[in-house]
């Protein structure tokens, strides 16, 4: 009993702590411009239009691709809570989730590359994000194939 009251306030906090992600990430790709501006005239010393331009377009990728993560975890929660965890849905849902990890990763390399070094950082921080998520599946398919064998032996 004390384990699922644990478990409900858990994923309560994360529900919560992930809807307010969101509502930032859409504050952040609203504002996308003005960051980029901010940055360029920063740290790059009068950039050109096209470097603010891509990196205005980076971030918002980035945005829209931590967004979308976001939504998948909410699904994951949801699946949680009816009590399917290691099902294929959620299997599913982790592998796009590492996808799009990995995906926000080249964004922020290539623009890395092409407009400020630093964000090729936030690019390896996904690329780490996307790897924990992809063990993380990998241990929900083991799981899953584990049960099956367990279902068929009963």
């Amino acid at each position: 009993m004390e384990q699922n009251k644990k478990l409900s306030t858990t994923m309560s906090l994360v529900k919560v702590f992930t809807v307010a992600m969101i509502a930032a990430l859409v504050i952040s790709m609203g504002g996308s411009y003005i960051i980029a501006n901010y940055i360029g005239l920063t740290l790059l010393n009068n950039p050109a239009t096209w470097q603010i331009i891509v990196f205005t377009a980076a971030i918002v990728l980035c945005c829209i691709g931590a967004i979308i993560s976001m939504v998948l975890v909410l699904k994951v929660m949801g699946n949680i809570s009816k009590g399917n965890i290691y099902g294929q849905a959620n299997t599913n849902l982790l592998s796009k989730m590492s996808t799009v990890m990995f995906a926000i990763c080249g964004i922020c390399v290539v623009s890395g590359i092409i407009v400020w070094p630093t964000i090729i950082l936030i690019g390896f921080i996904a690329l780490y994000l996307g790897a924990i998520i992809k063990a993380v599946e990998l241990c929900f398919i083991r799981a899953n194939s584990m049960k099956e064998e367990l279902d068929m032996t009963v």
